[in-house]
């Protein structure tokens, strides 16, 4: 059996109930699935919350790993490597945004220090193959040890099943569009502003945009914000939405569209990064309107209508809606654990020598 020094911090930072956190979580369901591998949970934070505490654990993780010579130690990002144990390292490479989006210069020095040393890493882990083809290319490492492992549909998406309408009372005989915002902070590549134009413009066809999401009670009007949802609640929404509308200008894969998608919910969006791939039929892509490094914070005029009119053929006809139905879930079923589970094995086999 090969023992993997897994590193689990993120759960106990900011995010930890999104983002980092819920891939922590499925590399953790990894190790029920796969009996050659065992984990040994590494939980190393210091100053939590500082903008350089990433530093300053970076000794002490290396002396927790210099304890017991353990056969891997996996880390799901750059932030949490061991520059003296990289070529026994699995790191997780989420995206290359700090490396690429000029919006988030400010911590590019910090970004390039710890993705270079990633990129000495035994192993390299990432979610899709748009991913993989940047990885390569920006941190210049042999192709050969990036695996994709796709993150797949939450079980409680992939699950559920409707029962009885728990929609709230505005919603239930009105047609709506749904989509995913956080607010508790801005975020310039998911283009939120945009969504706002859109609800303008919407508004005079009686069609809503309903946004849920931590902090999205405040949205302006029209926007109907229902804040932040139960998994069940969630689903409830999206599988009642016409189509889920995704503003962002730049993924490493981006989960919010797959699970609308696993929900016969169709997409619209974006052609780029990996929107394209994990959309694929399943929705709409709509041409890709600006640099990834210079975006307006309000659309153009003709992306507003572009948004409106594919938002409004899909909710005038029903029976295009349901072939991008039924493409949304064949699409979304290709992303199940299975697949992630073998790709994350493979990665762990090569790191450790035997594959």
């Amino acid at each position: 059996m090969i023992e993997v020094a897994l590193d689990i911090a993120s759960l106990r930072k900011p995010g930890h109930d999104r983002g980092l956190g819920r891939y922590t979580r499925q590399l953790i369901a990894f190790f029920s699935a796969d009996a050659r591998f065992r984990a040994v949970p590494i939980d190393v934070v210091v100053a939590a919350g500082t903008r350089y505490s990433e530093f300053a654990e970076v000794f002490a993780r290396t002396a927790t790993l210099a304890r017991k010579s353990w056969d891997i130690f996996h880390t799901p990002t750059p932030y949490h490597v061991a520059p003296f144990y990289l070529q026994r390292t699995v790191v997780s490479v989420q995206d290359t945004i700090p490396l690429e989006l000029g919006e988030y210069a400010r911590t590019g020095i910090k970004a390039k220090l710890f993705y270079n040393a990633a990129s000495r890493a035994r192993v390299i882990v990432v979610n899709t193959q748009f991913t993989r083809a940047r990885v390569v290319e920006l941190l210049n490492v042999d192709e050969a040890n990036v695996f994709s492992a796709p993150l797949p549909v939450t079980p409680g998406v992939a699950d559920w099943a409707h029962d009885h309408c728990r929609l709230p009372d505005e919603l239930r005989r009105r047609r709506f569009v749904a989509a995913a915002v956080d607010a508790r902070s801005h975020d310039p590549r998911k283009r939120t502003e945009w969504l706002f134009a859109l609800a303008k413009r919407l508004a005079t066809l009686d069609i809503a945009v309903v946004a849920f999401g931590s902090n999205s009670e405040v949205a302006p009007e029209p926007v109907i914000g229902l804040g932040r949802l139960s998994d069940s609640m969630m689903c409830e929404v999206l599988a009642h939405a016409r189509a889920f509308v995704f503003t962002s200008a730049y993924e490493g894969q981006g989960l919010p569209p797959l699970e609308a998608m696993a929900l016969g919910t169709p997409v619209v969006a974006f052609d780029n990064t990996a929107v394209s791939e994990v959309v694929d039929g399943g929705g709409v892509l709509l041409p890709e309107p600006a640099s990834m490094h210079q975006r307006s914070p309000d659309p153009p005029r003709e992306v507003t209508e572009r948004l409106c009119d594919a938002v409004r053929a899909i909710c005038d006809d029903d029976g295009w809606r349901a072939k991008l139905s039924a493409a949304a879930i064949a699409q979304a079923r290709l992303y199940t654990p299975e697949r992630f589970y073998r790709a994350l094995g493979a990665a762990y086999a090569r790191a450790a020598g035997s594959g």
